[in-house]
């Protein structure tokens, strides 16, 4: 093994052993919203003089599906609860689970600076099987590849093939700054 070879993976081992030490966080059920979130038609709810409350931080990394995980720097991730997915013709993933199911990720960008969703990575259990990502472009599944600016969201949505989708368990990992969250149902 050359010295180039051997600096590589010892910087290699470094960022991820500095990676896995990851950024505190906290869930909350009031998730932030980026200022690029399109307008609804709906009427804005009314406002209130008392003061959101503030996240609970926790320790556990765990957060129940439909609710947000929020780390201390800033960044958020709601995950939906399930939704029945029928795969596209094209899909792949799809053949091994005789249920799919979809979620609805949305990423709030309060970190302060820009962050790149190019590390973002989210698994499935279910029944105590691993679940089948579903890779369906027919569909518009996966995440997004353009960096986030500070104030910014992003939404999108990911399948998996599932046993049973009353038992899923999600496990995000937003990037290698970040403590994964795992999500529940």
């Amino acid at each position: 093994m050359n010295t180039v070879t051997r600096l590589g993976l010892a910087l290699s081992a470094v960022l991820l052993t500095a990676g896995c030490a990851g950024l505190p966080a906290s869930t909350t059920t009031t998730a932030p919203v980026g200022d690029n979130r399109p307008a609804t038609s709906a009427p804005a709810a009314p406002t209130t003089t008392e003061p959101a409350p503030s996240p609970t931080p926790t320790n556990n990394g765990v957060a129940a599906l439909g609710e947000t995980y929020l780390w201390t720097d800033g960044l958020a991730v709601t995950v939906s609860k399930p939704s029945p997915y029928k795969p596209s013709e094209y899909a792949a993933g799809a053949d091994e689970f005789k249920q799919s199911v979809v979620f609805d990720i949305t990423i709030v960008n309060n970190t302060g600076g820009t962050w790149d969703p190019g590390m973002f990575q989210a698994t499935v259990q279910s029944a105590n099987q691993e679940g089948s990502r579903i890779f369906d472009s027919s569909n518009n599944l996966g995440e997004p590849s353009t960096k986030l600016l500070n104030g910014r969201e992003a939404t999108f949505k990911l399948a998996f093939g599932v046993a049973d989708p009353a038992d899923i368990v999600m496990e995000v990992t937003p990037d290698w700054d970040h403590q994964s969250a795992m999500f529940h149902n």
